[in-house]
């Protein structure tokens, strides 16, 4: 018998399903299973769809701040309840150990100025949704700083790049530790090899999101508990910092999202960005 009611866990369509114990119409869902007796109305918004906004690779100071305006801009409309930045928020070139003997190049960079700087990209992008719950995870270039304190014991507990994104409300997890997200692990990244995406998930053997590379890749392959596959989020970075001498590269500007229904089933999409723009359900975003 057709209703005007939806699973408030999956949005599947819903029976009858006889009296629950208080008298109340019971209500099961023909797609998941699940039984209530309090279903959504058909034309009411999601039930229990978490969003996620996936960012990676700013390396502020550096970011492209047009991609990231336009990524922010899109947020407000998106309204996540989870925002996780999946690494290497800073650049940190004032510690970088590809900058040892550039001492021109270094001359009046601070790793303060570096802490700065993360934090303030990491509020701003907070404050796109102040409801959010906030992750990030730690990069290769964020976990410079511990090898820098590390190699001057003198500045332990002066310096802590944890301290400093907990400081503008963001839970930190340690470089190359996963995070999940229903069926879907995030983590900064392994490899930058040519076929990298195929490298992460059978290194892995999850569906993993992940960083690192710069660019955009996508692998599925099949194991004997179903399909996995790997994708990486391009980066939000400057596309041609100085270092790299204005050298040919795979990188490209995007960001993703993630759409876990109460399952752990996943739904993920990348966008690309393109001088600044993007495009979404016919509507331009970013100048």
């Amino acid at each position: 018998m057709t209703n005007n009611f939806k699973c408030p866990r999956c949005d599947g369509n819903v029976v009858l399903n006889g009296t629950a114990g208080s008298g109340k119409q019971r209500y099961t869902c023909r797609d998941c299973g699940y039984r209530t007796t309090n279903p959504l109305p058909k034309d009411s918004p999601n039930g229990m769809i978490k969003k996620h906004l996936i960012i990676s690779d700013t390396h502020a100071p550096y970011e492209n701040k047009r991609a990231v305006a336009a990524a922010c801009e899109y947020a407000l409309e998106y309204k996540p309840d989870v925002i996780v930045h999946i690494g290497d928020v800073g650049d940190y070139k004032s510690i970088s150990h590809w900058m040892k003997n550039k001492r021109l190049e270094l001359a009046g960079l601070t790793i303060q100025d570096d802490l700065d700087a993360a934090c303030n990209l990491l509020k701003n992008i907070g404050s796109t949704a102040p409801d959010a719950e906030k992750i990030v995870l730690l990069g290769n270039h964020d976990n410079w700083v511990y090898d820098y304190v590390n190699e001057h014991p003198e500045l332990e507990g002066t310096l802590s790049v944890s301290r400093s994104y907990n400081s503008v409300g963001w839970k930190v997890i340690p470089w190359n530790e996963l995070y999940r997200v229903g069926k879907l692990y995030l983590t900064h990244g392994l490899y930058t090899n040519k076929y990298h995406a195929h490298s992460t998930v059978h290194a892995l053997s999850v569906s993993c999101c992940y960083g690192h590379s710069h660019d955009f890749q996508v692998y599925t392959e099949s194991f004997l508990d179903g399909e996995k596959m790997a994708m990486s989020l391009g980066c939000m970075c400057d596309m041609n910092p100085g270092y790299l001498h204005n050298r040919p590269k795979r990188w490209l500007n995007g960001f993703g999202t993630v759409d876990t229904m109460p399952t752990g089933d996943f739904f993920i999409d990348f966008i690309k960005i393109v001088n600044g723009r993007f495009c979404r359900m016919g509507k331009i975003y970013g100048k």
